[in-house]
C-alpha cells in the first residue's frame, strides 16, 4: 500500500511540475510570437513618442518589471517613453489644494505646466520631478492617461452635465486635459487606461472590493465606463483593464502585492494588453 501510494504521489509531482513547464514554455512563445507580430506591423514605422500621465500604477516600479519598461520592450526601438506619472495623483483637481500651491499633481496642473500656464514644483523624491523640464509637448506623438483609482478612493464626482471642461470631476478633468495638449499639439493622439480592480483591506483581510463598494463618487466600474466615454469623445484608444486583466477576490493574490498595486505578473498583463491596444492604433493611424 505504502509503494502504491508513494507513485501516485511521484506521478502527481510528475504532472503537475510539467503542467507547469508546459505554461512556461507557452507563455514564452505567446511572447516571441507576439515580438514576431510587432516587428513585421511596426517594419519602417519611425519612433514613437510616447508621454505617460497617471498615478503610482505605473509610477510605483520604474525597473525592467515595470509597465513603461515592459511595453517598450514589447515595441522593441519603435516606442519611446516617458513617464511622468506621480503616486498619489489622481485626473481630479481635489479642491482642498490651493490655488497657490505648486506641488499640485493632478491631471490640470500637470498639463498646465507642459502647456507653460502654471509652474509646478515637483518634490525631488518624485522621478516625474528630474524629467519634466525637459518635456517639449510638440515633439510628443501620443499622450496616455492612466488614472482612476485615487479619484476613486478620494470620491471625486464623475462627470458636472453643465460643464464638460469642470477639472474637480473626473470625466471633465480628463477632458481639459485633452483639449489643453490638443491645442499646444494638434497633431498629438491619445490613449486612455481604465482604473484597475482593487480592493479593501482592514486587519489583512479583504473587507470589500471596487467592483461594489464607493467612497461617494461611484464604484470602479463607474470610472471605467467614464474613460470609455471619453476616449470615444477624443477619438483616443482605450483599455479596460478591469475587463482584460479578469482580477477578482479568487485571484487577486497573484495579480495584487496590496489592496492596488500589482505584481510583477499583474504589471506584465497590464502592460501587454495596452501594448495590444496601442499596436492598433499605431497601425490604424499610419495605413
Amino acid at each position: 500500500m505504502k509503494k502504491w501510494q508513494n507513485n501516485k504521489w511521484l506521478s502527481f509531482t510528475a504532472v503537475f511540475v510539467g503542467g507547469i513547464i508546459v505554461a512556461l514554455l507557452v507563455a514564452i512563445l505567446i511572447s516571441f510570437c507576439n515580438q514576431v507580430r510587432y516587428w513585421v506591423l511596426l517594419r519602417g514605422q519611425s519612433t514613437v513618442k510616447v508621454l505617460v500621465l497617471g498615478d503610482s500604477i505605473w509610477d510605483k516600479v520604474r525597473d525592467d518589471t515595470g509597465i513603461a519598461d515592459r511595453i517598450e520592450k514589447n515595441f522593441s526601438d519603435k516606442v519611446e517613453i516617458t513617464n511622468l506619472t506621480v503616486q498619489g495623483s489622481s485626473a481630479s483637481w481635489n479642491m482642498a489644494d490651493t490655488e497657490g500651491d505648486n506641488h499640485v499633481t493632478c491631471l490640470p496642473a500637470m498639463v498646465d505646466y507642459l502647456t507653460g500656464a502654471r509652474t509646478v514644483e515637483l518634490p525631488d523624491y518624485y522621478v516625474a520631478a528630474s524629467l519634466i523640464q525637459d518635456v517639449d509637448i510638440k515633439t510628443y506623438d501620443y499622450v496616455i492617461l492612466a488614472y482612476g483609482l485615487n479619484d476613486y478612493y478620494a470620491g471625486a464626482k464623475l462627470a458636472n452635465p453643465n460643464d464638460y471642461y469642470d477639472v474637480t470631476t473626473f470625466e471633465g478633468a480628463m477632458c481639459y486635459g485633452i483639449s489643453t495638449l490638443k491645442q499646444a499639439n494638434p497633431n498629438l493622439k491619445f490613449g486612455i487606461i481604465s482604473p484597475t480592480y482593487s480592493q479593501g483591506y482592514s486587519n489583512g483581510k479583504v473587507v470589500h472590493e471596487g467592483t461594489y463598494h464607493s467612497y461617494g463618487g461611484g464604484v470602479v466600474s463607474e470610472y471605467v465606463v467614464a474613460c470609455e466615454e471619453v476616449a470615444k469623445s477624443f477619438y483616443a484608444f482605450y483599455v479596460n483593464t478591469v475587463d482584460g486583466m479578469k482580477m477578482n477576490i479568487h485571484n487577486g493574490p497573484m495579480y495584487l502585492e496590496d489592496a492596488t498595486h500589482l505584481t510583477k505578473l499583474g504589471r506584465r498583463r497590464y502592460a501587454d494588453l495596452v501594448s495590444r491596444a496601442f499596436l492598433e492604433d499605431i497601425v490604424k493611424n499610419t495605413r
